[in-house]
């Protein structure tokens, strides 16, 4: 019997789709959430662009042109994103978002601008990290539940975004049985231990390092 798996993306990732196309899960997925684009104004010059999540580079693309910036992402699935649009694309190692910010803080010169799209729930992830006269923070979209968030017969419940997880929790209580595992500490934090039967934090934010821990877990 295949392990049923809900995600919180409109699509799964090429490991996942090959694992249902052979049998091993069965997939549902959907995003709780909905990025909405608000840009009255044009992005500040700069000399890095640094995006957060897939979503704000291809809402930011679909307007604005990305060739004046060199490119950088927190996470693997963002930078997968960027290189297929046909970007380069500097990508930190570390898979805690942290770390991962302060390594790319590190890697831009002290001469360096960056430009970073926001929204109303993003984590400022650089500020801090960047002096505040060579960051500029591009406030360009918001975050908002769907309106109507079905519930899923699944075994495991993937969330990709501490926003995702709100949004669901929101809408709905889960039931016995039900297992949930995190991309990220952020994610992991916003999920309610006391719902769940057991809340999981994938050590990266891959799709095998997700499927490793449901794998683990449902043939013990």
């Amino acid at each position: 019997m295949p392990i049923s798996i809900y995600i919180s993306r409109d699509k799964p990732g090429p490991f996942f789709e090959s694992l249902q196309n052979r049998g091993f899960v069965a997939l549902t997925c959907f995003a709780c959430i909905d990025l909405i684009a608000d840009m009255p104004l044009p992005p500040p010059t700069a000399d890095w662009a640094f995006f957060s999540s897939p979503g704000s580079f291809v809402l930011f693309s679909k307007k604005w042109d990305c060739r004046p910036y060199r490119l950088a992402a927190i996470g693997s699935g963002t930078g997968e994103v960027i290189r297929a649009a046909g970007f380069e694309v500097f990508v930190p190692k570390s898979s805690d978002t942290k770390k991962a910010a302060a390594e790319f803080a590190n890697h831009v010169k002290s001469t360096e601008t960056v430009m970073t799209p926001v929204g109303n729930k993003s984590f400022r992830r650089l500020k801090g990290l960047i002096p505040a006269e060579r960051l500029r923070e591009y406030p360009c979209y918001r975050t908002e539940a769907r309106a109507e968030i079905p519930m899923v017969e699944a075994e495991y419940f993937i969330f990709t975004s501490p926003s995702n997880a709100d949004a669901f929790q929101l809408a709905h209580l889960p039931g016995a049985g039900q297992y949930a595992v995190a991309m990220g500490n952020s994610t992991f934090a916003a999920l309610d231990s006391t719902t769940w039967k057991k809340v999981f934090l994938s050590p990266h934010p891959d799709e095998e390092s997700l499927w490793e821990i449901i794998r683990t877990h449902a043939s013990a």
